[in-house]
């Protein structure tokens, strides 16, 4: 069964199938996560229906028509050394600690709430970060590289210490 869509002719299994890919879209869109993450779904599912196509459980694969962007919904955050000191000033010192080490080294905030005091070498002026806290569960960082010893401002490393003496007193 074919019918007029404009001045093409659209066989109703290709109508089916579009309807299909806008569900597809629509879903995505709905899904409260990031849009680079819709994206990993919407190419992970490519390449599933590309291996039903190699084995022939499917004749095309209906995901290369979902189109899905990539692009950030907002622009990032990004605070000027100006806006970091204000903010610093009207912390106390193991809230200042850590605020500090966030933004002078650009560890992720999973990972920030993964440290332990044994992460921390005082000699080698470094912080290991070995681990991340997703979903109330201690796991491996993100990426491989992110297991790097990251080194640390002297700043940050006589707060930590500050604070660490402090609770080991208390």
């Amino acid at each position: 069964m074919d019918c007029k869509v404009g001045y093409a002719r659209v066989s109703s299994w290709q109508f089916a199938r579009s309807s299909w890919t806008r569900r597809v879209e629509s879903w995505l869109r709905s899904i409260p996560v990031a849009r680079s993450t819709c994206a990993k779904i919407r190419n992970v599912m490519s390449v599933l229906f590309n291996h039903a196509c190699r084995y022939e459980f499917f004749d095309r694969n209906p995901i290369r028509l979902v189109r899905q962007s990539s692009k950030r919904r907002s622009p990032p955050v990004v605070l000027t050394p100006g806006k970091i000191r204000t903010l610093l000033e009207g912390l106390k010192i193991r809230e200042r600690t850590l605020v500090f080490i966030a933004a002078s080294t650009g560890i992720r905030q999973s990972e920030m709430f993964a440290l332990k005091w044994s992460d921390i070498d005082y000699s080698a002026g470094t912080m290991n970060v070995t681990r991340s806290v997703v979903h109330g569960f201690v796991g491996p960082c993100k990426t491989e590289s992110s297991q790097e010893p990251v080194p640390l401002a002297s700043a940050g490393l006589r707060c930590s210490r500050e604070v660490e003496i402090a609770v080991v007193i208390s």
